[in-house]
């Protein structure tokens, strides 16, 4: 037996644990997997908090406004549809002004979920910022949607 595998069971020999795929209780296990659902076990360091609550508030900041643009944009779609009605020049700005702003801030959104061990890495100020930045960005795009006269 190796000493990963000593080690595990010496910690649980004394403590209740659950199991993190199905919640088995392995107090006192033998082996390196869960009786329950046979998944391997290993002892391991972790955060106790991970820098992850920035990173979510500057997620929903930017996701905000992705939202709004994408939400407006099946409405007008599906009302088009709905009432037989054509989408004419006129309504073209109404419709760019969506489009970008979903863009722009969907893209937003997609990287941070693509870098968020990097980002999460940021100092905190810098943190902050991102999302800051994102819930001005979804203000901006209201604002101008507002502005435009639609």
């Amino acid at each position: 037996m190796n000493d990963d595998a000593q080690d595990l069971r010496n910690y649980l020999a004394t403590r209740d644990a659950a199991c993190p795929s199905c919640g088995y209780n392995l107090r006192g296990l033998s082996v390196q997997a869960c009786p329950e659902c046979n998944q391997e076990i290993g002892l391991r360091v972790a955060l106790t908090e991970p820098r992850i609550g920035l990173f979510l508030v500057g997620v929903v900041g930017w996701a905000l406004g992705a939202g709004f643009s994408l939400l407006l944009l099946v409405f007008v779609l599906f009302s088009s549809l709905k009432y037989s009605r054509s989408i004419g020049p006129s309504d073209y700005g109404f419709l760019v002004t969506l489009t970008v702003g979903a863009t722009l801030q969907g893209g937003a959104v997609l990287l941070l979920i693509l870098h968020n061990r990097r980002v999460r890495r940021w100092s905190l100020a810098a943190r902050v910022w991102l999302a800051l930045l994102g819930y001005v960005a979804s203000l901006a795009n209201v604002l101008t949607f507002a502005a435009l006269g639609f």
